[in-house]
């Protein structure tokens, strides 16, 4: 688990990266709750947004019409707005979630949408509307 805890990280920051377009980087939070043995781990950007990042590529550029539909499709294997061997990040995270039992919520422009959303929290989480681009992956132990 911790193995994939980190590529998953390391898999967030990589996309922002190479796909926001963000001008100051992006923000990191981790939290472990000992008694829960839940992790929590965001990753946010000020960047151009899943939509637009997309929205670069000739096959996604009419396809793709929502926030919504971006990131859903931006989670599928191989789904990139890059060539070559790309689109595995979210993709890797999107299974991880999955098979740990865990969350996913990606929030990008004015879409949200949460992948295994059993809820492992009891408070709704908050939404900050400056932020463009928010992935949270919540994973209990």
């Amino acid at each position: 688990v911790r193995d994939s805890i980190k590529l998953s990280l390391q898999e967030l920051l990589t996309n922002v990266f190479d796909h926001s377009e963000s001008e100051i980087g992006c923000f990191v939070c981790a939290q472990f709750t000992p008694k829960s043995q839940l992790i929590r781990l965001s990753v946010t950007d000020f960047g151009i947004g899943i939509l637009n990042s997309l929205r670069k590529v000739k096959e996604y550029s009419t396809v793709i019409r929502t926030s919504h539909e971006a990131i859903t499709r931006a989670v599928e294997e191989g789904v990139s707005s890059r060539k070559g061997k790309a689109g595995l990040g979210l993709s890797h995270i999107h299974r991880f979630a999955r098979v740990n039992q865990g969350t996913l919520t990606v929030i990008s422009g004015d879409g949200k949408v949460n992948f295994y959303s059993k809820s492992l929290e009891r408070r709704p989480m908050p939404i900050v509307t400056a932020i463009n681009n928010l992935t949270i992956v919540t994973v209990q132990l």
